[in-house]
């Protein structure tokens, strides 16, 4: 079987578990290694290491980054939303609506 990696970087580990695997160095989190990390807890609290969708807020980050926002798509040229759109409009005799 040919290798699936032409070009291989210098110091990657593309293909060190096979020509098939996505994980890459996550082979690596065997139940064994979590295990011997468990056992380094003392207190068992834990933290989000994500932030809140509203910080940093604004643009400060990028010029393109909007703070996110619920909307329903429109359908069509006059501006019918996407939600409840009933399907007969696109097909005639149609009886159901489009949920999505």
């Amino acid at each position: 079987m040919p290798s699936r990696w032409k070009r291989r970087p210098d110091g990657s580990n593309w293909g060190d578990f096979g020509d098939d695997d996505e994980l890459g160095r996550l082979n690596f989190l065997t139940p064994a290694a979590r295990k011997r990390a468990a056992g380094y807890v003392e207190e068992g609290l834990t933290f989000c290491l994500s932030l809140p969708l509203n910080l940093p807020g604004g643009s400060v980050v990028h010029r393109l980054r909007h703070p996110p926002r619920l909307f329903a798509l429109s359908r069509d040229q006059e501006g019918a939303l996407n939600y409840n759109y009933p399907l007969a409009k696109e097909k005639v005799g149609a009886t159901d609506i489009a949920v999505l």
